[in-house]
């Protein structure tokens, strides 16, 4: 960036937070655009309102962000019906020297097509369009379009760009620029909350949403292979395989434990700092990337991961941060938690390999240069 010029960034994305129902791809907006506007420059940003609303609100957020919600019929097909969107791209688009794309967002896409380009157009691709929706070929197309008029395009793990059939046709201009987390102390006081759960001096972790894809039942299955008495297994989260980990709890009995709830940040940074190993056992690409890894490796816990076809198995490493095995198998999974639980220097030894890897690609502070070189092209 040129010294003391500011640049004005348009961020094109689906909702922005705080709105209801937003998810990672929306946090991940507002971290990129919180960061451009550190360095001064003015950031707008253009979504649709999280609700059904006539009005377009503009409102200054507390980082300095300007955020306009456009107004919105409602959704179909998952995603926001706003006309007048079209109409507010097409007057910020041509005042922005940068204008930063989130994919996939079709209205986005669509959107592209409307003006002529003028200046900097970058793209950060999530992911590729994996619902079949009815106009899922329409969309692709404006996706393809869209590709092919922008500067340059990031995503997050080598597998995305080599494994997306529509960045496989940009790979000249692709960026890997993953996702990443701030360093964070390890917390030195359990939190109250925890005093009264009985938490083993030793244990390996689950942590996060209890969804099918996750893997809950073969995580549950490969526990059941360990005869080990003195291993121990903390799951701690919520969601439709719930009931099943409350079963499985009483049948294990004190080898399992369960929190049966979401927890708070400070809870889980606790359990994370903690815990000899974190286990991701997810079985379906519906794990794009596992953020959660991340956490767990900044302080120094190997990460215990499948071989899915997505980022999953480029955050943790095989044997440089963990192990690696394959998706759906508990022989195997089970395996992999013998042997971390048993082998005292092995765990070790990949503990410090997860916190090199993740201060050398995955801090924020490395991210965030890599971000700000991307949009700012200096």
């Amino acid at each position: 960036m040129t010294e003391g010029k500011v640049r004005t960034v348009l961020v094109i994305n689906k909702m922005y937070p705080p709105d209801i129902g937003v998810g990672g791809v929306e946090t991940v907006a507002r971290q990129y655009a919180e960061w451009v506007a550190d360095v001064g420059c003015h950031v707008v940003v253009l979504s649709c309102s999280g609700t059904r609303s006539l009005i377009t609100h503009r409102k200054q957020d507390p980082s300095g962000v300007e955020v306009y919600r456009t107004a919105s019929l409602g959704t179909l097909w998952s995603l926001p019906v706003s006309p007048v969107f079209l109409l507010w791209f097409v007057r910020l688009a041509r005042r922005a020297d940068v204008v930063h794309f989130h994919e996939p967002f079709p209205l986005g896409s669509l959107a592209s097509m409307l003006i002529r380009k003028r200046k900097r157009w970058l793209v950060t691709w999530h992911s590729d369009v994996v619902k079949a929706w009815g106009l899922r070929v329409t969309v692709e197309l404006f996706q393809r379009l869209l590709l092919a008029r922008a500067d340059k395009v990031t995503t997050t793990s080598p597998a995305l760009a080599a494994n997306s059939k529509l960045l496989r046709k940009v790979c000249d201009r692709t960026e890997i620029i993953p996702l990443s987390v701030p360093w964070t102390s390890p917390p030195t006081a359990m939190p109250e909350s925890l005093a009264d759960q009985a938490l083993p001096r030793r244990y390996q972790l689950f942590l996060g949403r209890l969804s099918a894809y996750k893997g809950i039942d073969v995580l549950l299955e490969a526990v059941r292979r360990i005869e080990d008495p003195s291993f121990k297994l903390v799951v701690a989260g919520a969601g439709e395989c719930g009931e099943l980990v409350r079963g499985s709890s009483k049948e294990l009995n004190d080898r399992l434990i369960f929190l049966d709830r979401f927890v708070t940040e400070a809870e889980k940074n606790w359990l994370l700092a903690h815990c000899e190993v974190f286990l991701m056992p997810s079985t379906l690409a519906s794990e794009a990337f596992g953020i959660m890894q991340l956490e767990a490796m900044q302080f120094g816990r190997p990460v215990i991961n499948t071989s899915l076809p997505t980022g999953v198995p480029w955050v943790s490493k095989h044997e440089e941060s963990g192990l690696t095995v394959t998706p759906g198998d508990p022989v195997e999974l089970a395996d992999a938690m013998r042997t971390l639980w048993e082998g005292d220097l092995r765990r070790e030894q990949l503990g410090r390999g997860a916190r090199q890897r993740f201060l050398h690609r995955f801090d924020n502070k490395v991210v965030r240069e890599n971000l700000l070189r991307a949009v700012l092209d200096y």
